[in-house]
């Protein structure tokens, strides 16, 4: 016992210090623009999600003149839908090669201009069929963005400290993007309209691709 002792000891001694060896080399100033660019990549799809998901079923049932019918079926309907498609982009991505930039930037690029534009069909017309195809249209090219997004991100880190950047760049992303999207969006259509929340996602868009500029060349197993 007096043995097992000082071996505990120098155990515990040995987690902290890889602990907080892993903690410095996270936010050391070589990893710095992964972590900004991983916090780019992912304010985009946590704001999309909700504006897609969330916002756009309250809009089309309480705030489009005329509201919309079935306004939450169609959204039901869609996000059982994109279930089988985010297979399809996943399946896309590795027939693509993992070429995980290019089909971020191309859905960047879509969401930019698409966004903003389909939210405007869908809270002027106000019919089944245009609000129903158009959601459908912006959650799959966010699915798109997602499924390079994803195996890229992962391997913006190098292993030794891989889940701990990656956790902290998502997780601060969700709460600052995804936590006020619900409040901005809602600013922006009481003052500006409906598409309004469409340019937001613009904005993230151009975000999202300042994200992939500013990261560094890395290979496949994380070292530069």
């Amino acid at each position: 016992q007096q043995q097992q002792q000082p071996q505990t000891s120098i155990h515990e001694n040995n987690c902290n210090t890889n602990n907080s060896s892993v903690l410095q080399q996270s936010f050391s100033k070589s990893n710095i623009r992964s972590l900004l660019s991983c916090i780019l990549l992912c304010a985009l799809p946590a704001s999309a999600y909700y504006i897609f998901s969330v916002w756009l079923a309250i809009f089309m049932e309480t705030l489009a003149q005329p509201p919309i019918p079935h306004a939450f079926a169609i959204t039901t309907a869609n996000n059982i839908i994109v279930i089988p498609s985010k297979l399809l982009c996943g399946w896309i991505a590795d027939y693509w090669g993992g070429n995980y930039v290019a089909m971020m930037a191309f859905a960047c690029l879509m969401l930019a201009w698409m966004a903003p534009l389909l939210l405007y069909y869908i809270g002027k017309d106000g019919t089944v069929a245009i609000a129903f195809v158009g959601q459908g249209v912006l959650l799959f090219v966010e699915a798109l963005f997602n499924a390079g997004r994803m195996p890229w991100l992962v391997k913006s880190f190098p292993p030794s400290i891989r889940l701990t950047s990656f956790s902290f760049a998502y997780n601060f992303s969700e709460a600052i993007f995804g936590g006020f999207t619900p409040a901005v969006a809602t600013a922006l259509t009481s003052k500006y309209g409906s598409t309004a929340p469409g340019y937001m996602i613009t904005v993230l868009s151009v975000l999202a691709l300042l994200g992939l500029l500013i990261a560094p060349k890395k290979t496949l197993d994380g070292n530069e």
